[in-house]
């Protein structure tokens, strides 16, 4: 479900990649951790995943280039870009019409029932 690779899997160099294999483990927890989080509705700052997480905000890009959640500028009123928001879109229930649409394109259509 969660569990597939939520983390990077390669770095620029040597000493770098060394330290990520050691910790992929801890690294994919601090993922799975924040994408709960941000199941239950919270907008995740890097700021907030620091300071209130004590983790490090790469785990946020992490899980936006895995395509787990997606990210939205704040801005001013001015509309200047302040901070980046990353969450996840609440499902949406499907609409009346789509419904119909599916019950009688996929089910009836299926059925041979209007040849």
């Amino acid at each position: 479900m969660i569990n597939d690779n939520l983390v990077h899997q390669k770095e620029g160099c040597e000493n770098t990649e060394s330290f990520l294999q050691e910790n992929i483990n801890d690294y994919e927890s601090n993922c799975v951790f924040l994408l709960k989080e941000m199941m239950r509705g919270k907008r995740l700052t890097a700021k907030m995943v620091v300071q209130h997480y004590g983790m490090n905000d790469r785990r946020l890009r992490d899980l936006e280039i895995a395509g787990k959640c997606q990210k939205e500028w704040k801005l001013t009123d001015e509309g200047k870009r302040m901070y980046v928001e990353y969450f996840i879109k609440p499902a949406q229930p499907p609409t009346k019409a789509k419904v119909i649409q599916f019950w009688t394109n996929e089910i009836l259509h299926q059925q041979n029932l209007f040849p």
